[in-house]
C-alpha cells in the first residue's frame, strides 16, 4: 500500500513538473542566444559607423595605454542586436501615432534616442520580474513621485482597491522594486528612467551590410521577451505592427598588457561613446 502511494504521489508531481514547464517554457529557455544561421553571412540593416578607429584610439591613448609597455591591437567592429518595433497609440490628446521603437537585444533596455543613444533604465529588471500592465501602472506613477507614495494615495491614482494595490505592492516589494519607507511606497532601484511613451527619437540613417556571424555580439534576450514586456508597458491601444532586426556598430579597442594578456573596451560607432559592457 506504502509504495503504491509514493508511486502515486511521484506520477502526481511529474505531471506537475510538466505543466510548470509547458507553461513557463519561453522563460525557462536559456537567456544567451545566437542568430540563427541566417546572418552567418548576409545583408544587415544597421546604424551607419561614423567613427573611425584610429581616431579613438588617439583620444583614449593616454588613458588606455599606462605605461609604455601597452600596446594597442588591432582595432574590430562588432555589432550590437536591436529589435526595431514599428507601433501605433493612443495619445494624451486621443489622436493615434505612428512611430518606431528600439529595444536593445542585449541590454534588455529602450533605446531613448539615436542622437545621444542614451538608454532607459529599468526595464531589465522588469523582464526578470515578469511585470504585467497593473505593475507597469504603479511604476508609471511613481516615476513621476520619486520620493514616493503613501500606499492608499498611490492606491487611488492607479485605481486599485486597496486590497488589490496591497497585493501589487507586496508583490513588487519582494521582487525588490519597489521599497516603504517612512509611510511612503518608493521606487527602489538607482537612477530609475522608464518611459512612458512607446518612441524611439530618430536621427541617425540605417544602412545595409554584407557581414559574417563572427561579428555579431550575442543576443541576452528574445524578441517574444521585449514583446511582452512593451505591451505590458504600453497599454493605450499599443500595437506592434512589425519587427526587424536592426544593429549598431561597436569598436572594439583590444589592449595588450605587459603580461601579454588582452583587455577590451567598445565604444559606440556612431557617437564614439565608451559601452557600459
Amino acid at each position: 500500500m506504502i509504495r503504491k502511494f509514493l508511486f502515486f504521489c511521484l506520477f502526481v508531481a511529474a505531471i506537475a513538473c510538466g505543466f510548470y514547464v509547458f507553461k513557463h517554457y519561453e522563460e525557462m529557455k536559456v537567456q544567451k542566444i545566437n542568430f540563427p544561421p541566417i546572418f552567418q553571412k548576409n545583408s544587415i540593416t544597421t546604424f551607419e559607423l561614423l567613427i573611425h578607429p584610429d581616431d579613438l584610439m588617439k583620444k583614449h591613448e593616454e588613458e588606455l595605454l599606462k605605461t609604455t609597455q601597452h600596446s594597442f591591437a588591432k582595432p574590430q567592429i562588432k555589432y550590437l542586436p536591436l529589435l526595431l518595433f514599428n507601433v501605433k497609440y493612443s495619445t494624451e490628446e486621443k489622436k493615434t501615432k505612428e512611430c518606431k521603437l528600439v529595444w536593445s537585444l542585449e541590454s534588455g533596455e529602450m533605446l531613448l534616442d539615436t542622437e545621444t543613444f542614451e538608454m532607459t533604465n529599468g526595464f531589465k529588471e522588469f523582464i526578470s520580474a515578469q511585470l504585467d500592465a497593473w505593475d507597469f501602472r504603479l511604476i508609471h506613477i511613481l516615476m513621476q513621485h520619486i520620493d514616493g507614495l503613501p500606499q492608499e494615495e498611490l492606491a487611488e491614482k492607479a485605481g486599485l482597491t486597496p486590497e488589490r494595490a496591497f497585493e501589487k505592492i507586496d508583490s513588487l516589494k519582494k521582487k525588490q522594486l519597489l521599497v516603504k519607507k517612512n509611510e511612503s511606497i518608493r521606487l527602489h532601484f538607482a537612477s530609475p528612467l522608464i518611459k512612458a511613451k512607446p518612441e524611439t527619437r530618430f536621427s541617425q540613417q540605417l544602412v545595409t551590410k554584407i557581414i559574417s556571424s563572427e561579428h555579431i555580439l550575442p543576443a541576452q534576450y528574445r524578441d517574444v521577451q521585449l514583446e511582452k514586456i512593451a505591451r505590458a508597458a504600453f497599454t493605450n491601444d499599443f500595437v506592434i505592427r512589425s519587427k526587424q532586426h536592426i544593429f549598431l556598430p561597436v569598436i572594439r579597442l583590444q589592449v595588450e598588457n605587459p603580461d601579454s594578456s588582452m583587455r577590451s573596451v567598445y565604444f559606440n560607432g556612431v557617437t564614439g561613446q565608451k559601452m557600459p559592457f
